[in-house]
């Protein structure tokens, strides 16, 4: 017993390393961690068939208008530009609509419960180009299917 070859007065009971009380601790805020991350990307990824589900709807409803577009001379890279263009219009509606509403939520958090949002541009930034890829994914998914077929195909449904 080294404490005891020290003092004869102190006695240890119980002997509990640093590191063991270190990992204790820390294993709690890395389950919560990785919940989190595993909540973040199962909504990206719900988020991601969502656009794809609301942009293939899109593109079935104007299939027809397509295929006569097609019919008439214009190429399938004429095509996927001018859905690829709609859609990120789309997309920059959505960027500033959002930024808008987290302006104005900061200032009413800050003016009622003096609290500041602790916002992150990197965060941020990364957002809205995960939202930005998830949307050129959808629009390549969805017109493989009608641009690599020949215009009768959309003519006939």
């Amino acid at each position: 017993d080294v404490l005891g070859s020290v003092n004869q007065q102190f006695n240890l009971y119980e002997y509990e390393s640093v590191r063991y009380i270190y990992d204790g601790l820390v294993r709690t805020d890395l389950l919560i961690v990785w919940v989190a991350i595993g909540l973040g990307l199962l909504a990206v990824l719900l988020a991601s068939i969502g656009i794809y589900g609301v942009l293939n709807y899109g593109i079935v409803l104007r299939r027809y208008e397509l295929g006569v577009r097609m019919a008439i001379g214009a190429g399938p890279a004429r095509i996927a530009a001018m859905v690829y263009r709609e859609n990120f219009v789309f997309f920059l509606y959505g960027v500033l609509l959002s930024l808008v509403m987290l302006v104005i939520a900061d200032r009413v958090l800050i003016r009622d419960a003096h609290y500041e949002l602790p916002l992150s541009f990197s965060a941020g930034l990364l957002g809205y180009l995960v939202i930005l890829m998830s949307v050129a994914m959808a629009c390549q998914f969805t017109l493989r299917a009608l641009v690599t077929r020949w215009p009768i195909h959309a003519l006939r449904e």
